[in-house]
C-alpha cells in the first residue's frame, strides 16, 4: 500500500510539472504566426523552417541545419518586429532547433 501511495505522489508531481510547462505555451497565437510566416521570412526560409511553438515568449522554429538556424537568428529582429503586430502576446525572441 505504501508503494502505491509513493507512485501516486510521483504521478502527481509529474502532472504538476507538465501543467506548469503547458501554461507557458501559447497555443492560440501559433496558428496566426504560421499563417504570417511566409510574409515574415524569405521564401527559402518559409519553405524549410517551421514555427512550431511559442513558449515563455520565445518562438521555437524547427530548421533543417545549422546554416538555416544562423539565418533565422540573423533575421530575428525583423521576425520579431513583423510578429509584434500580433499584440501583447507576440513572441519577444526566437529559438531554433535543428530537426
Amino acid at each position: 500500500m505504501d508503494h502505491n501511495h509513493r507512485d501516486m505522489g510521483t504521478l502527481g508531481d509529474a502532472l504538476k510539472g507538465l501543467t506548469s510547462r503547458l501554461r507557458r505555451v501559447d497555443f492560440d497565437l501559433l496558428p496566426r504566426v504560421v499563417e504570417m510566416w511566409p510574409d515574415v521570412v524569405t521564401p527559402a526560409l518559409a519553405e524549410r523552417c517551421q514555427p512550431v511553438l511559442i513558449k515563455d515568449g520565445l518562438l521555437v522554429v524547427h530548421v533543417p541545419s545549422g546554416a538555416y538556424a544562423e539565418r533565422i537568428r540573423s533575421d530575428e529582429a525583423v521576425i520579431i518586429e513583423a510578429l509584434s503586430k500580433l499584440g501583447a502576446g507576440a513572441p519577444r525572441g526566437v529559438r531554433t532547433v535543428v530537426k
